[in-house]
């Protein structure tokens, strides 16, 4: 499959920052469109999207997990002064094609690490911003560690991370959080600390991060999933901003072999702020979206096969987007918010490829 799936104007966070950098939004507005190098397609699955009920509320650099049966999307910016502000927390169901509003959350979060279990959602570390709506620019990384249980619907605080990070991941193995990459407070340095705490030891009353083997190319706004027990940590950026250079890195963590990440093909392109909606199905990781190059967001899905070590493109969604949301429900990728502050969502149900 061969197409430019990059569109040119550029996304809110973008047109957030004209508040008070008219001139970083004048330059970006001139660039010329960015072309991707083709990529096979794929012969994993294709998509057909359709609509479902749209959020309550718009946002994008939010967190979302699927527990169960249902989509739960909390925090993030929802409007363009791009202050995280928002404490709410929302479940859609694809059953009932309905949304529900559930307690808000202990902060107004955004850039946090986020995965989950059969019961509970973790949230590590993230960003939460200048309360002065005058100083756009601040990024206030944070150390905490919340957990949500969908049982009774409560939060609790875990031990924090040793450091305050934001963008970067959280994933869980067995009973046993990971967290890595990111940025500290400047927003501008990558980091390739890579920590593990035992939930185990959580539930005994205690717990510790401790140090784990640190990722190579230290990037932020990565992407992450577990498949068949390994850690995939996948495309990220360097810098932020007007330094912003996507990653094509796709690294793997594997138990078996814990001092080490092993490294896998790489992405077709750079790609950032595709965290949540790095998806698994079917054996394959699928990738929706994402940042490129600096303000361009793409509507590409890649595929990547772990047996055939190959990336592919399948069904693009329907149009470019950074920072979405999404999670696997069944048969079908369920996708809402993103860079455009939509309330839209689609759902994508997969079909093979004859």
């Amino acid at each position: 499959m061969s197409r430019s799936y990059v569109q040119s104007a550029a996304p809110i966070r973008a047109r957030a920052l004209a508040v008070g950098f008219a001139l970083l939004l004048t330059a970006c507005s001139q660039q010329a469109a960015h072309t991707p190098p083709e990529v096979p397609a794929s012969p994993a699955a294709t998509i057909t999207w359709s609509p479902a009920a749209p959020a309550p509320i718009g946002r994008f650099e939010a967190q979302s997990a699927v527990v169960g049966d249902r989509l739960y999307v909390v925090g993030g910016y929802t409007d363009a002064s791009i202050i995280p502000r928002d404490y709410s927390l929302h479940a859609y169901d694809p059953q009932t094609d309905t949304w529900t509003a559930l307690p808000d959350a202990p902060r107004p979060l955004t850039h946090a690490g986020v995965t989950s279990d059969e019961r509970y959602i973790y949230f590590a570390g993230g960003v939460v911003g200048a309360t002065d709506p005058r100083v756009l620019a601040k990024f206030d990384a944070i150390a905490e560690v919340w957990r949500f249980d969908t049982v009774t619907e409560t939060w609790s605080a875990l031990p924090d991370l040793p450091q305050p990070r934001g963008a970067g991941a959280l994933e869980l193995v067995g009973r046993t959080l990971h967290f890595f990459g990111g940025t500290g407070t400047d927003r501008y340095s990558s980091v390739g600390d890579h920590w593990t705490l035992s939930l185990d030891d959580v539930e005994r009353g205690g717990g510790v991060w401790q140090v784990a083997a640190p990722l190579p190319n230290p990037r932020n706004h990565l992407a992450a999933v577990v498949l068949d027990g390994k850690i995939y940590a996948i495309g990220g950026q360097h810098g932020h901003n007007e330094t912003l250079v996507t990653q094509r890195d796709v690294h793997v963590w594997d138990p078996a072999q814990p001092d080490r990440w092993q490294q896998v093909a790489s992405l077709p392109h750079g790609v950032s702020h595709a965290g949540n909606t790095a998806l698994v199905y079917g054996g394959k990781i699928y990738l929706v979206g994402g940042e490129v190059v600096r303000f361009r967001s793409s509507d590409a899905v890649l595929v990547y096969d772990p047996a055939a070590d190959r990336w592919s493109a399948t069904t693009p969604f329907p149009s470019a987007e950074h920072s979405l949301l999404g999670g696997v429900i069944g048969d079908a990728l369920i996708v809402t918010g993103g860079s455009d502050l939509s309330t839209r969502t689609l759902r994508g149900e997969l079909s093979a490829t004859p």
